[in-house]
């Protein structure tokens, strides 16, 4: 499962944006995803906000949201 992939299934089951680390988080405890990265969290948080904004590997599609809380990342029409 990819980062992305894990990051929708996540999304889709809280129906509701989330914060990124919150999804690595959940992503990482249920072990949806693994990373050799020094930093899983900072490694999956950046991955995923570099594919939303390049919109290269952003599929499934997800979205940064932003809130006067911080950023968070959300389906399209959630």
């Amino acid at each position: 499962m990819t980062f992305q992939e894990a990051a929708q299934k996540i999304l889709t089951e809280k129906g509701l944006p989330l914060d990124p680390k919150k999804i690595a988080d959940i992503a990482f405890q249920k072990g949806m995803i693994k990373s050799k990265a020094k930093d899983p969290t900072r490694s999956f948080v950046e991955t995923i906000k570099k594919n939303i904004r390049w919109n290269k590997y952003n599929v499934p599609e997800l979205t940064i949201i932003k809130t006067p809380n911080g950023k968070f990342i959300g389906l399209p029409g959630l």
